[in-house]
């Protein structure tokens, strides 16, 4: 009887092979590709979303500030525009009693919510020397800029500051002359970003800005011109 002889099983082992050069050259590429155009997009998208953050910040501060106005006669207080300045002259005169912060000035408005004075986006780029630090909130507890010129005004004053082309120099940057003119009171900015920490000075909507009628608007780099800072021509 002829023996019947069972076939033999080839693995599947030998039928694999892995994936050659150029075909993981060919992944890799698309994988890049993909990344190149994806970043720049989730880029945005933060940036954006620290924006609103900024944004609704300071519609918070708006709302503290409106319930410090009516209960003091629709004056504003007063407030130090960089809070170290004053520190430094207090240190150097003891009669001398410093302004207090933004966040001092309405503790009693904002309760708790001190996080409503941290810009998500604060950088500090300009002021590196004189801070020591890498954002503002670190070293002032706010990110925002207080305009000085607003301090025991009535809600219904009409100035604004005019920048004109600068004479002189600050740090390696010019120095803007500034005049004094009177204008309608939404046009006056009242807190605004330590620096344009939402997109580069010459990007549209890199600053925000709170006005002393209290809403919230973005700079607008048009004709020259940004919101809450008109520049002389």
């Amino acid at each position: 009887m002829d023996r019947i002889v069972a076939p033999q099983r080839t693995s599947a082992l030998k039928h694999q092979r892995g994936f050659s050069l150029i075909e993981l050259m060919v992944v890799v590429s698309i994988l890049v590709l993909l990344m190149s155009i994806l970043m720049p997009s989730l880029r945005e998208v933060r940036r954006v979303s620290k924006k609103t953050v900024c944004q609704k910040n300071l519609d918070q501060i708006a709302q503290a500030m409106q319930a410090y106005l009516m209960q003091n006669k629709d004056t504003f207080p007063h407030i130090a525009r960089c809070p170290y300045y004053e520190q430094d002259r207090a240190a150097g005169d003891p009669d001398y009693r410093p302004l207090p912060s933004l966040p001092e000035a309405l503790k009693k408005e904002i309760g708790g919510a001190v996080e409503a004075f941290e810009c998500p986006a604060d950088a500090n780029t300009m002021m590196q020397d004189e801070l020591r630090t890498s954002r503002y909130f670190d070293h002032e507890k706010t990110s925002y800029e207080w305009e000085q010129l607003l301090n025991g005004q009535k809600l219904g004053f009409k100035l604004v500051r005019v920048y004109a082309q600068p004479p002189g120099d600050y740090n390696g940057r010019p120095r803007p002359a500034v005049e004094i003119i009177k204008t309608e009171k939404k046009n006056m900015w009242m807190i605004y970003d330590f620096e344009p920490f939402h997109g580069g000075p010459r990007r549209t909507g890199s600053h925000n800005v709170l006005y002393t009628d209290l809403h919230v608007q973005s700079d607008q780099w048009k004709q020259n011109k940004k919101a809450g800072r008109e520049y002389k021509e």
